[in-house]
C-alpha cells in the first residue's frame, strides 16, 4: 500500500499492512484504526497506522501519488457548499440511496503534486454516499462512494471513487470512476 506520511516523496511511502482494526492501549474503548502498516527500508522501517480508510491516507501502491487536477483559482466556495448541502439533502430521498454526507472538509489535498491544507474557503469537500445496487443484477449489494468536489463545483465534475470492492469497465483498480 501506500500512505500518506512526512517520510515518502511528496507526502507518500509505501508499506505493507501488517494489521488490521489496530488500536492502542491507551485509545478509548471500540476505538480502532483500519490499518497498522510496516513502512518499506528505503522509509525507516517505522510501524504506523493509518486513522481513517480513505483515498487521502492510504490507497494501492504505485510509484507516484494521484494524478489531479489543480483545483481552480476560482470559484464560489459558499455558493458551492450550499448546493452541495441541498443536494446531499435530496439525494437522500433516492431509493438507492442508503446513507449520503455530511459534507466534510477534506483534511490533506494534492494540488500540482503539492499537499495543501485546504480552508472552508476553498475546499475541497469530501461527501461520502452509501448505496445498494440493484436487486438480481450482478452489482446486488452496498457500495461506498466518495465525492470529492471543491469551490469550482458545479461547474467542474466532483473525483468520483468507489470506496467498496467492485468489477467494473468503468472503475479502475483504485476506485477511480
Amino acid at each position: 500500500v501506500s500512505c500518506r506520511t512526512d517520510a515518502g516523496r511528496n507526502g507518500w511511502a509505501t508499506g505493507r499492512v501488517v494489521a488490521l482494526h489496530y488500536r492502542e492501549d491507551h485509545w478509548e474503548p471500540g476505538e480502532t484504526a483500519p490499518y497498522q502498516i510496516a513502512l518499506d527500508d528505503r522509509f525507516g522501517s517505522a510501524l504506523i497506522y493509518a486513522p481513517h480508510d480513505t483515498p487521502n491516507l492510504i490507497r494501492a501502491a504505485r510509484d507516484g501519488p494521484f494524478a489531479t487536477l489543480p483545483f481552480p483559482a476560482v470559484g464560489d466556495a459558499v455558493a458551492a457548499q450550499n448546493m452541495l448541502l441541498h443536494e446531499i439533502r435530496q439525494v437522500r430521498f433516492l431509493p438507492f440511496v442508503l446513507e449520503a454526507g455530511p459534507l466534510r472538509l477534506q483534511s490533506v489535498v494534492e494540488s500540482e503534486g503539492k499537499l495543501v491544507v485546504p480552508t472552508r474557503a476553498s475546499g475541497p469537500w469530501l461527501v461520502i454516499v452509501k448505496i445498494c445496487g440493484p436487486a438480481g443484477s450482478a452489482y446486488e449489494g452496498e457500495y461506498r462512494v466518495s465525492l470529492k468536489c471543491n469551490a469550482a463545483w458545479p461547474r467542474s465534475p466532483p473525483e468520483v471513487r468507489i470506496c467498496s470492492i467492485v468489477h467494473h469497465v468503468c472503475v479502475d483498480e483504485e476506485g477511480l470512476v
